[in-house]
C-alpha cells in the first residue's frame, strides 16, 4: 500500500467514526414550572429548532409528569405563541421574570394545525391553560439534519409561576415524545435517551448510547406513565425501613434536591434529634452550611434495593444545599416515595428507553 492510499484509508476511518451525540444542559438554569398552570415539573432548557424554516428556540424538556394524571393529554409537548406573549394572555406569575423568545406560527411553512382545541380549568372557572393541537418538524441539534415531525399543543393562554417558552415531554407514557418518534420515523438509531451529570452540567445523549453505558443493567418500570422502580428494600445503619417508603418507589427527575418519604425522614430525625431540626417540608441540618460538615458526622447511607440493582445514597446525595435560604444543608421531604435529583446522575448515568418502558442504571451495582 502507497502513502496515499495509507492517509485515505485513515481519512475514510475517521470520517465514518461514529460518535455519541448530546445536548447539554446547565442544571443551574432548571426551574420548575407549576403554582397555577397545569404544567408542573423542574424542566431544564435545550436549545432546539422549530419550524420551516428552522426557528432556534430554547425549550425545556421534562422526565416528570408535568399534567394530572387523569389527563388523556398528559403526554403532549408544549410551545407558547409570541402572539400569546404579546396579548398578556401568556402570563408569569412573578413579575421580574420574563419569558424568552418563543415560537411564531406565521414563520413556518411546515405547521399542522388539527383544529381540535384544549383548555384546563380550575373548579371550572379559572382558565390555567389552553390551545389547540397542533405538528410541527423539530431539529434536535446540527448532528441530526433530518428534521422529525411530533404533535403539541400550541399554547394560546397560560399562567405560570417561572416562564418558559415551551416543554419537551420526555415522560414515561408519551408516545409523542421528540426521542420516540424520530427512532419511529427512522431519524434517530435508537429509542433510547441518556443522561449524565457533572459539575452542574447535564448531558442528555441521543441517537446512540455511548459505549461504556452497554453494561447498565435494565429494569422494567414499576408505573406505565412514570420513570420509576419498586423498591424490594431499604436499609438505613442495617436496619429495614421499608414500611416508612409508603410507595415503596423512587422516580427519576430533574429537582435539583433529593426528595426521601416523610417516614424515613421522621425516623432520622428522631435518631439525630441533636443535629436535625424539621420546619414544614424539610429538615434542616444545624450549623452546616453548604453541607460542608457531612463528612464529620458520620451520617448513615441509605441502600435502595430495586429488582437488579442496589442504589447507594450517601448523605451528600439525600442532603442539599438551599441557595434561597442561606445556604441551609437540608433534606427535603416528599409525601409518598424517593424522588431521585438530577446530581444522581454524576453517579448513576441512567438510560431511559422510551420504546419499551424500561430505565437502566450504569456503575456501583450488584447482583443478586
Amino acid at each position: 500500500m502507497c502513502m496515499q492510499e495509507f492517509y485515505a484509508l485513515i481519512i475514510s476511518i475517521i470520517s465514518t467514526e461514529s460518535y455519541p451525540k448530546y445536548i447539554e444542559f446547565n442544571i443551574d438554569q432548571c426551574t420548575y414550572t407549576g403554582y397555577l398552570t397545569t404544567v408542573g415539573s423542574y424542566v431544564c432548557p435545550i436549545q432546539v429548532q422549530v419550524g420551516s424554516p428552522g426557528q432556534q428556540l430554547t425549550l425545556s424538556i421534562a422526565i416528570n409528569r408535568i399534567l394530572p394524571k387523569e389527563e388523556i393529554q398528559s403526554g403532549m409537548s408544549f410551545l407558547l405563541t409570541n402572539e400569546c406573549i404579546l396579548k398578556n394572555k401568556c402570563m408569569s406569575l412573578i413579575p421580574l421574570k420574563k419569558f424568552g423568545t418563543v415560537f411564531n406560527p406565521e414563520l413556518t411553512k411546515s405547521l399542522n394545525k388539527t383544529g381540535i382545541n384544549y383548555s384546563n380549568m380550575i373548579n371550572g372557572s379559572i382558565q390555567k391553560i389552553s390551545g389547540e393541537y397542533s405538528s410541527d418538524l423539530f431539529q434536535i441539534s446540527d448532528e441530526i439534519e433530518q428534521k422529525i415531525r411530533i404533535p403539541f399543543l400550541l399554547v394560546d393562554s397560560v399562567w405560570t409561576s417561572n416562564p418558559i417558552s415551551g416543554i419537551l415531554n420526555f415522560e414515561r407514557h408519551n408516545i409523542n415524545s421528540l426521542i420516540l418518534q424520530g427512532y419511529l420515523q427512522n431519524q434517530l438509531k435508537t429509542p433510547k435517551f441518556a443522561i449524565t451529570t457533572e459539575n452542574k452540567v447535564g448531558k442528555l445523549y441521543y441517537d446512540e448510547i455511548p459505549n461504556y453505558l452497554n453494561n447498565a443493567i435494565e429494569i422494567k418500570t414499576k408505573s406505565s406513565d412514570l420513570w420509576d422502580l419498586k423498591i424490594i428494600g431499604l436499609l438505613l445503619e442495617d436496619k429495614d425501613v421499608l414500611p416508612l417508603a409508603h410507595f415503596h418507589s423512587l422516580e427519576f427527575t430533574l429537582y435539583p434536591f433529593t426528595q426521601l418519604p416523610k417516614g424515613i425522614v421522621n425516623y432520622l430525625l428522631k435518631k439525630y434529634s441533636h443535629l436535625l431540626i424539621k420546619q414544614e417540608y424539610k429538615v434542616n441540618l444545624q450549623d452546616c452550611k453548604h453541607c460542608s460538615c457531612l463528612e464529620k458526622l458520620n451520617l448513615p447511607d441509605l441502600k435502595i434495593f430495586t429488582e437488579k440493582v442496589v442504589i447507594t445514597l450517601t448523605p451528600k446525595q439525600y442532603f442539599s444545599v438551599d441557595q434561597y435560604a442561606n445556604f441551609i444543608c437540608q433534606i427535603v421531604i416528599s409525601m409518598d416515595k424517593i424522588m431521585l435529583s438530577s446530581q444522581f446522575y454524576q453517579d448513576y448515568p441512567t438510560i431511559f428507553d422510551t420504546k419499551n418502558g424500561s430505565v437502566a442504571i450504569f456503575k456501583q451495582i450488584l447482583f443478586f
